[in-house]
């Protein structure tokens, strides 16, 4: 029988833990937990944290016959297989090969913001909290925002990263 790769839905925030249990029970051939690393800010600092690319998501290669598939879909935390129907839709080899890729990178696609240049902002982080301003570029691929403020009667366009501001 042949090997295809498979989503598997499970409990947000439990994805390292179903991914631990598969490994540990389970004859599937690959587990794919892709991750990316963000920045939180908690406490007025800012850390690096590694979170699931897909949250609520994980990727399994297997053959899929009943004895695997019911073991996989009962192991704690799983809700589903992605399906139509009864039956697992498998992923496109060439999707695969680009979530690997990103994985590898260790970079996150470059998502479209719900910003657009002109919108007025509020900050919200750094020396600036309070202060509106209006944006004058966005670096999609950096995830920064350059925010026009007036300083003592001038303007003046600061880089910001997206969590340091809100829309008004």
């Amino acid at each position: 029988m042949q090997t295809h790769w498979y989503v598997l839905r499970t409990k947000t925030g439990h994805e390292d833990r179903v991914r631990n249990r598969l490994e540990d029970k389970t004859e599937c051939l690959s587990i794919l937990l892709p991750k990316i690393e963000v920045m939180v800010t908690r406490s007025g600092r800012k850390h690096k944290l590694l979170k699931p690319l897909f949250p609520g998501y994980l990727f399994v290669k297997m053959e899929l016959h009943d004895d695997f598939w019911y073991e996989v879909k009962n192991t704690p935390g799983v809700i589903n297989f992605i399906s139509c129907g009864n039956d697992p839709i498998p992923v496109r080899e060439s999707e695969m090969q680009y979530i690997m890729a990103l994985v590898e990178d260790g970079e996150a696609p470059i998502i479209k913001t719900s910003f657009d240049v002109g919108d007025i902002v509020q900050i919200v982080n750094g020396p600036f909290v309070g202060t509106s301003g209006t944006i004058s570029a966005i670096d999609l691929k950096k995830k920064k925002l350059k925010v026009a403020i007036e300083i003592f009667g001038k303007q003046v366009a600061i880089d910001l990263d997206y969590y340091d501001i809100h829309k008004e």
